[in-house]
This record gives structure tokens, C-alpha cells and sequence, in this order.
């Protein structure tokens, strides 16, 4: 599908986010919606958000969404705001849930938009919501991964399978390797990839840390590398900016090869800092797109 603009409207909850690397902390703002938002403004895209907040949201954090670019005031209050705590151990991250913001209802969409990304981290995303989203553009990615979440008693398990009819709903799915197993029911990552395409995204895009992506697209298999960087500051949002990079030039009418190793190249950037940050310029990011194009893969035609 090729649009000639590129205003995207990202929905999903901000979460608070308490981050542990190697013995330091920081609090940050978090969730699918804002590193991806993040990432797309890098890139150009014209962005919204839909989410939800809640009255325990930090006043240090209103003022970092607003150095984002985020405009918090419209987004609906209720009682809590989807708090994270994140504890890293190399790529290995433990997550814990301390509180879930409220739903977001299909009302609440209302942007106009020539693509939406639905980035639910903690289930807040309903059928119905992806429902009014796909009436209202023919473009719509899917980040599975907080509709896999199950909450133990704080503790985050990756188990949940999504319902088919999500995936009927969107062109683009994506997920970490073990959020595709748990979504599809299937162990095998080329099978889960395979099973999505047959319900309807011609796009399909499994992240592998630094292993990569690898993505199902209109049937042809390709393996994208990571870009590697010297040091890793904080791999929170990786996947979401690649993603959030990867629609900023999709929805323009870009390759979708190309667009991923864009999206690559933004999740190398973010990670050389703490929480929502890049601090390279878009033409260090083309530069490095080039890089992992030469190395991409055609894994297989079938």
C-alpha cells in the first residue's frame, strides 16, 4: 500500500517506567506510543497519540512528554497511569506491573490519520477499538505485545493468544519472537510468522534483539540485521521506535525492506541513551539504514 503522506496517530497507554541497568535507576516516561511517536517525528512523520493517563501521573513526567513533543492535556484522567518496572540484566529484562490505567474506548479515537499503529502494553486495547481505527484509514499496525501480557501479582507473563480477528484487522503485525509464539499458540517462529500472513498482514515482523528482524513480507522471508553500537545505554522502546521508524516511511510509500532497516537504524540511536531520547541527526539515521540494507537477507520465497 503506498500513501503519499505520512501522518500517523499512534494509540496505547504512556506508562510511567522505573528502569534498572546495571545498578543505576531512573524513572522515565514509557510505553509503545511514545517511543514510537518518538521515533516517527525523527523521521518526519506528522504524529498523534490516543491514550490514557491517570491522576498519579508525575508532574517531571508531563514535562518530559511536553520536551517530546507530547501534549498530554487532552488525554483522558482517570484514577492510575500504567507504571512499569523494568530491571535489565544484558538483554535479558525482568517486568513487573505496578498499576494499569484505564481502557482506551473507541470513542476516544477520533484523530484522522493516513496510518495508526495500535501499541497496547498492558491489554487496554479492545477488538472494538481496532474496529473503529481500521473504518477510518486503510493502514493499521499491530504491536502484539500488550495483548500477550497476562499480570501475576506484579509479575508480567508473556502467554495470552490474540484472538484472530485482531490480526484480520491490520496490513502490518509486529512482536518479539516470544510475543509471536504466545499470540499464535505456535512454538516455531517461521510457522507463527507464516499463521499471522494467512489471516491477512502482508507484513509481519518478529524482533530478535540484536540478532535483528525478521520479517514475512508478501510471502518472502528476510532476516534484517540490528545495527550494532559500541555501548547500550537502555534497550527500553528498541522494538517500538523501530516500529514507529518503520511507518514514518511506509506510509510515505517507501520499500518495506527499506523502511525496517530504517527502523533498525532508529533503535540503534535510541539505545545509546537513557529512556525516550535520540540524539543522532536523520541523515546519521539514513546513513545507517544503507549499512543494514547491505546486509539483509532473502531467507526464503515461501
Amino acid at each position: 500500500m503506498k500513501l503519499a503522506l505520512s501522518r500517523i496517530c499512534f494509540v496505547g497507554h504512556c506508562t510511567i517506567d522505573d528502569v534498572y541497568v546495571d545498578g543505576e535507576a531512573w524513572r522515565s516516561i514509557g510505553g509503545t506510543v511514545v517511543y514510537a511517536s518518538l521515533a516517527a517525528k525523527l523521521m518526519g512523520a506528522d504524529v498523534t497519540v490516543v491514550t490514557r493517563i491517570g491522576r498519579d501521573f508525575p508532574p517531571e513526567l508531563e514535562a518530559q512528554a511536553r520536551n517530546l513533543g507530547l501534549d498530554l492535556l487532552p488525554f483522558k484522567i482517570g484514577k492510575s497511569t500504567t507504571h512499569f518496572v523494568l530491571r535489565y540484566k544484558g538483554e535479558a529484562r525482568e517486568l513487573r506491573s505496578v498499576s494499569r490505567g484505564d481502557d482506551i474506548e473507541p470513542v476516544d479515537v477520533v484523530s484522522e490519520a493516513d496510518a495508526f499503529h495500535l501499541g497496547p502494553v498492558a491489554g487496554e486495547i479492545a477488538i472494538e477499538v481496532a474496529k473503529r481505527v481500521r473504518e477510518s484509514c486503510d493502514l493499521v499496525s499491530l504491536d502484539v505485545q500488550g495483548l500477550v501480557r497476562d499480570f501475576e501479582e506484579g509479575r508480567v507473563v508473556e502467554r495470552k493468544r490474540v484472538p484472530a480477528s485482531f490480526f484480520e484487522l491490520v496490513n502490518i503485525a509486529k512482536g518479539s519472537a516470544t510475543e509471536l509464539r504466545a499470540a499464535t499458540g505456535i512454538q516455531g517462529l517461521r510457522k507463527a510468522l507464516k499463521n499471522i500472513h494467512k489471516l491477512g498482514p502482508t507484513i509481519v515482523m518478529a524482533t530478535i534483539g540484536m540478532q535483528g528482524t525478521l520479517a514475512l513480507v508478501e510471502g518472502r522471508l528476510y532476516r534484517i540485521p540490528a545495527f550494532e553500537v559500541a555501548d547500550v545505554a537502555d534497550c527500553t522502546g528498541a522494538g517500538d521506535a523501530l516500529m514507529g521508524a518503520f511507518m514514518a516511511e511506509y506510509a510515505r510509500g517507501q520499500d518495506p525492506i527499506w523502511s525496517i532497516a530504517v527502523g533498525s537504524a532508529v533503535a540503534s540511536a535510541l539505545v545509546e541513551t537513557r529512556g525516550p531520547s535520540v540524539k543522532r541527526a536523520r541523515s546519521d539515521i539514513y546513513e545507517r539504514a544503507e549499512r543494514v540494507l547491505d546486509e539483509v537477507e532473502l531467507v526464503s520465497t515461501s
